[in-house]
């Protein structure tokens, strides 16, 4: 199936090399990072300056993961967004009471 996208991800690879970096510290969203640490499309040091860049983001490494990594761990990646998401339930109550 790569062979069909082959043309397209080498000219994304291409444009990433000289895309202006993002002002990451000034993002003020709750952030979750979910990555493979064997991520062959997407570096994993990509998910690691997200986390360290952005203030609060949660990062979730998959040990061994690849791209898609998430559906044969969605076991531990479901039960670890809910927890995420729910969070950001309690603290926007909080600030309403």
């Amino acid at each position: 199936m790569f062979q069909f996208r082959k043309v397209g991800f080498e000219n994304d690879m291409k444009l990433y090399d000289v895309l202006t970096p993002y002002p990451l510290q000034q993002m003020t969203v709750p952030t979750f990072i979910l990555h493979g640490t064997e991520d062959m499309d997407v570096p994993y040091a990509s998910a690691e300056l997200l986390a360290r860049e952005i203030s609060g983001a949660k990062l979730l490494s998959i040990e061994g993961g690849g791209h898609l990594s998430f559906i044969p761990e969605k076991e531990r990646v479901m039960p670890a967004l809910r927890e995420f998401l729910l969070g950001l339930s309690s603290s926007s109550a909080a600030k309403e009471a």
